[in-house]
């Protein structure tokens, strides 16, 4: 199962978030942002974050 979150700013780039299971360091969150990097306002950095734990959230209770 692949859990992942994405925000998209105004202009368009994306962060994004995958759970992924580390062979050596157990479940992670991997996170990656278009080449422009992504400008996330400190307005909606609450969402962003509830994003990232929603994510981490979900795997921990599926796994």
């Amino acid at each position: 199962m692949s859990e992942s979150y994405q925000f998209t700013d105004k202009d368009g780039d994306v962060a994004g978030v995958e759970f992924i299971n580390d062979a050596e360091q157990g479940p992670v969150l991997w996170l990656q942002t278009t080449p422009n990097g992504c400008y996330i306002p400190t307005a909606r950095l609450a969402e962003f974050i509830d994003g990232l734990k929603n994510t981490a959230d979900q795997t921990a209770t599926s796994a």
